[in-house]
């Protein structure tokens, strides 16, 4: 029953997210792209439909409670605050993949600002990017398959997209103002 209901609120939302805005780039009825209202609903389903048991009540942030920035998971009510990462580096934008087993996230660590990924339960972090770029705001495809992420460069912004295992990366945009990608799904 707790299943069925998950599947009813969020084919709701999912719903609303098409009909105020729809699922490109150009404004919909309500003046909103499709991918500022299904921003919200990224990695909230998977290819069958359910939203994944990893993910019920569970929200992923940052927080500089330690002293600096590291990324935390807590349950739906503010209980259960854990501490995944403990560094002297900022890591911060913290994103869940769809089924709920990894967190893609942004951190300073040394040798640059990169994409990074890490189990749910703050192991195997392992670095996707690297360079003297800027990289931030991750965002998972509706199937894990790939992340899309902004990337500061000193020639300006743009939108990239990578394999999840940080192999295949592509530039996306050119423009300074590019930042925030957030999927469009599910596919």
């Amino acid at each position: 029953m707790r299943e069925m209901a998950g599947l009813i609120a969020m084919a709701a939302l999912v719903g609303l997210a098409v009909v105020l805005g729809g699922c490109g780039d150009g404004p919909g009825p309500s003046g909103a792209t499709g991918l500022q209202v299904s921003g919200v609903l990224t990695g909230a389903l998977t290819r069958q439909g359910r939203v994944p048991e990893a993910l019920t009540g569970k929200i992923a942030f940052a927080s500089d409670r330690s002293g600096n920035y590291d990324i935390y998971v807590m349950n739906e009510d503010g209980t259960g605050v854990t501490r995944l990462t403990r560094n002297a580096a900022v890591d911060w934008d913290p994103t869940w993949a769809p089924d709920g087993t990894k967190i893609a996230f942004a951190s300073d660590r040394p040798r640059g600002h990169d994409i990074y990924v890490m189990n749910a339960d703050g192991t195997g972090v392992t670095r996707l990017t690297r360079g003297a770029a800027y990289d931030y705001d991750p965002a998972w495809s509706p199937d894990g398959s790939r992340i899309a992420f902004a990337r500061d460069v000193s020639r300006g912004r743009g939108i990239y997209v990578m394999n999840a295992d940080g192999t295949g990366l592509t530039r996306l945009t050119r423009w300074r103002g590019d930042y925030e990608p957030a999927w469009c799904g599910p596919h």
